[in-house]
């Protein structure tokens, strides 16, 4: 997904490498995919879609936690939305009724709990016949434990036993209704340490009524470290015991990354994706792959890149390179920016990263693409410091 931006800088018109003046530039969306798509494509997101919709739609087991985990940007709410859209293709019988909770919006218990089955409620709907039975007990359920934002610990024994009978009705009239209902947690690893905990505690408590599925999208790296916090060395064990299925997404290779942002390159530079290649070529080996992970990664420096040309950046490798600097390794950028005189007097200047705080592995990076942006640093080649001010926003 993109959006064109055609955006006139003051001043006399630019042209850069591509000999586009004052062209339109596409710049990237970071929405999440709602359908097959070319990004889509290349993350696989539509065979695994494929592969995952006939699962959630079994009767058996009666109910179910699935787990969609990833780090950021691999395509975990794009998996989620095209999977949505498969369970709902019209050849679908029954249709599954689709609630999409996003659990990071509340930040108190008593209205995530209530917000949870109030979305259930709106997303079924009381107009779904047999399920106006099944809504209305889990309502009931809800408000027991919303009343006064309590866990089952907090209930005295005459209370535990109502909580229960309780549950068994809400179970009877969801078997009755005999349909599937999804449920889509999404961005959980947003929430706090203790918004987690609550989370996994509700989801505890409901994950076992019948007809209930539920699809959580996660980073699990983050969801462990905050069931940690509670539960000292056992988080993994916590988790186990509530999610029943993962789905642990890849990242995808490292030249599939590079050559999505050769195409993305391509349309923001308007040259052939063969140059598009041969400008990133030497800044993905200087490093640029360790910073680029992921195509949202992608997606970002090829905004930077497209935001630059309107400012006269010529599309090279030195400014390929100087965009990386200011979109991965901001801090680093900065000191060039503010130093940049030294730079170009000395290009052999270094950086203190210990001073402005960049992880050594960073760092590393920074000096392979320094080398790119100032090239003396690198024996018998000259430097443009009219280019090397644009690319810095000096001047």
């Amino acid at each position: 997904m993109s959006c064109v931006v055609n955006w006139i800088g003051r001043g006399r018109s630019s042209t850069g490498s591509s000999g586009r003046v004052d062209a339109e530039v596409e710049l990237e969306s970071d929405l999440p995919l709602e359908s097959f798509s070319e990004e889509s494509d290349v993350l696989g997101t539509d065979r695994l879609a494929e592969s995952l919709a006939p699962l959630l739609l079994l009767r058996k087991p009666e109910s179910l936690v699935l787990a969609i985990e990833g780090s950021w940007g691999a395509g975990k709410t794009t998996l989620a939305n095209v999977l949505e859209n498969r369970v709902r293709a019209p050849d679908r019988r029954p249709k599954p009724a689709i609630v999409k909770f996003g659990a990071w919006l509340f930040s108190e218990r008593g209205a995530l709990l209530a917000d949870f089955f109030r979305e259930l409620q709106s997303s079924v709907g009381f107009h779904e016949g047999k399920l106006d039975d099944a809504v209305r007990r889990l309502m009931e359920f809800g408000l027991m434990f919303t009343a006064k934002s309590r866990t089952p610990k907090l209930f005295a024994p005459d209370e535990a036993r109502q909580v229960w009978r309780v549950k068994q009705r809400v179970a009877a009239a969801l078997r009755r209704c005999n349909r599937r209902i999804l449920v889509f947690v999404d961005d959980i690893d947003r929430l706090t340490k203790s918004e987690t905990r609550l989370l996994f505690w509700l989801l505890k408590t409901v994950a076992d009524l019948p007809s209930i599925y539920y699809i959580l999208m996660y980073d699990r790296d983050v969801v462990v470290r905050a069931l940690n916090g509670y539960f000292p060395g056992r988080g993994e064990e916590y988790l186990a015991r509530i999610v029943q299925v993962r789905v642990p997404l890849p990242l995808p290779t490292r030249e599939t990354v590079k050559g999505f942002l050769a195409r993305l390159l391509s349309r923001v530079a308007g040259v052939p994706e063969a140059n598009a290649v041969a400008i990133i070529c030497p800044v993905w080996q200087a490093g640029l792959d360790s910073l680029v992970p992921t195509l949202r990664h992608a997606k970002l420096l090829a905004n930077a890149l497209g935001v630059g040309q309107k400012f006269g950046h010529d599309i090279c490798a030195p400014c390929v390179a100087a965009e990386s600097l200011r979109v991965f390794i901001p801090s680093a950028y900065t000191y060039v920016r503010q130093n940049l005189e030294t730079f170009l007097t000395n290009p052999s200047t270094h950086i203190p990263y210990g001073d402005i705080r960049v992880p050594l592995s960073k760092a590393a990076v920074a000096e392979q693409l320094l080398n790119i942006i100032f090239p003396p640093r690198v024996a018998g080649k000259a430097l443009d410091a009219t280019a090397v001010h644009k690319y810095f926003y000096v001047g």
